[in-house]
């Protein structure tokens, strides 16, 4: 639903990445916290609506679009 509501529903190698992740979640695997994403994106975590809520400029459609 992400991908789709992102208009890229055919996305198959994001597709794959969030089902791992999403199996990772469920079986535990990825439970705990660590600094590694910290150092990968240089700043803190933060949810998926919290991203968007920061960013929401880059997410709105002006129309007539070029």
């Amino acid at each position: 639903m992400f991908l789709e509501t992102l208009g890229i529903p055919d996305a198959t190698v994001l597709r794959k990445h969030f089902e791992s992740v999403t199996i990772d979640q469920q079986e535990g695997l990825i439970a705990g916290t660590d600094t590694i994403g910290r150092e990968i994106i240089g700043g803190p975590l933060m949810t998926v609506e919290a991203f968007v809520t920061a960013n929401r400029k880059a997410f709105e459609l002006h129309y007539p679009l070029a």
